[in-house]
C-alpha cells in the first residue's frame, strides 16, 4: 500500500499538490484555466478560504482598492467640510434670529425711548456743515458764472 496525501496516491509532490498545482509551479504566465484547475484541487483537498489569483487580477484589484481608499478619504474630507459649513450656517442663523428679536424689541419702544448707539460720538459718520462750507459753495458758483474756473 502506497502513501496517500489528500486522498491521492502517486509521487510525493503529486500527492501533496496535485497535477494542476505542479503545472503552475515555476510558470510565470499561468493561464486562467490552469489557475482554476489548481483552485479546484485546493477545494478538493479541503483547503477552504484560500485561492490562487492571477497576477494581473491581483494588480487590478490592488489598483481598485487604492482608488477606493482615495475615494473614502475624499468622502471623509467632504463630510468634514459639510459639518463645518453646517455649523457656520447654524451660527449665522442664530445671529440673524437674535438680530430680528432685537429689531422687534426696539420697534416696540416709543419714539422717545433712547437707544444706545453702537458707535462712539468721536466716530460719528455725520459731518456737520460749518459756516465756511456755505461760503465756499457760493464762491465756487460765482467763479463758475464769471468763467474763472
Amino acid at each position: 500500500m502506497g502513501l496517500k496525501f489528500f486522498g491521492k496516491s502517486g509521487g510525493l509532490a503529486t500527492a501533496l499538490m496535485g497535477t494542476a498545482m505542479l503545472a503552475i509551479i515555476g510558470n510565470e504566465s499561468a493561464s486562467a484555466e490552469q489557475i482554476d484547475a489548481a483552485n479546484q484541487e485546493l477545494d478538493a483537498a479541503g483547503m477552504k478560504g484560500a485561492q490562487l489569483v492571477p497576477t494581473g487580477t491581483l494588480e487590478e484589484l490592488t489598483a481598485k482598492a487604492d482608488r477606493v481608499d482615495t475615494a473614502e478619504a475624499a468622502v471623509t474630507t467632504a463630510q468634514g467640510a459639510e459639518k463645518t459649513a453646517t455649523d457656520a450656517l447654524a451660527a449665522a442663523t442664530k445671529r440673524a434670529d437674535e438680530a430680528e428679536a432685537e429689531v422687534v424689541r426696539l420697534g416696540a419702544q416709543s419714539g422717545a425711548a433712547p437707544t444706545a448707539p453702537r458707535k462712539d460720538a468721536a466716530k460719528n459718520d455725520v459731518q456737520e456743515p460749518s459756516a465756511n462750507d456755505h461760503q465756499k459753495t457760493v464762491d465756487a458758483l460765482h467763479a463758475k458764472m464769471l468763467g474763472e474756473v
